[in-house]
């Protein structure tokens, strides 16, 4: 997936293009772990502690992101603000022409599933221990992550309450899904994913 844009509307709002390589830089407390909160929100994440922070405040309306997809489709998401379960999609034929003709309101569930599907999972459940599931789902918000120096991984995953055993199985599931992904024999494509990252 590729980010282009994304557009906060309300009495505080934002409008930002995204190139090929963004760098995010600003002093503590500028609003950067809260733009890739908004990324994550309009991708589906169920961010809590985002969620109250921009009730209490109500300073935001809605969270527009769009993206091409890996199917080479472009998009335009719309996620109401501080919480909806209703996602609007929208095809972007150009830079500047939008499809409104042609929305799609998505629940939560089947917004997933056209992501995962737009992006080349898999939407089947994965077993990763006694009679517990776990979705490619949380492979792709796993993959949505961005933190900073001060911001570790953890605190980003509890904020989008996906249940206390998805934290204490995130190896697990981790394995599970790569499992599934390269099969079961994948040492060595491992130790090639390995090498790299310590490139």
């Amino acid at each position: 997936m590729r980010l282009n844009r994304i557009i906060v509307s309300g009495d505080i709002g934002c409008e930002y293009e995204f190139g090929d390589v963004n760098v995010l830089l600003g002093d503590n407390n500028s609003g950067k772990s809260t733009l890739m909160k908004l990324i994550l929100f309009s991708l589906g994440a169920p961010i809590k502690s985002f969620i109250d922070e921009i009730s209490q405040k109500k300073l935001c309306n809605n969270v527009t992101l769009e993206v091409t997809l890996k199917n080479g489709r472009s998009i335009r998401i719309i996620r109401k603000l501080p919480t909806s379960e209703a996602f609007l999609v929208t095809p972007v034929k150009s830079e500047e022409e939008i499809v409104n003709d042609e929305i799609t309101v998505y629940n939560a569930e089947e917004f997933s599933d056209f992501l995962l599907e737009s992006e080349g999972y898999s939407t089947e459940k994965i077993a990763y221990a006694k009679d517990k599931m776990a979705s490619f789902r949380f492979y792709f918000l796993l993959r949505a992550l961005y933190v900073d120096q001060d911001t570790s991984a953890h605190s980003i995953l509890s904020d989008l309450n996906m249940g206390q055993e998805y934290f204490t199985s995130q190896p697990i599931i981790k394995k599970s899904i790569v499992e599934k992904m390269l099969g079961k024999d994948n040492s060595e494509l491992q130790r090639i994913r390995i090498a790299i990252k310590e490139l």
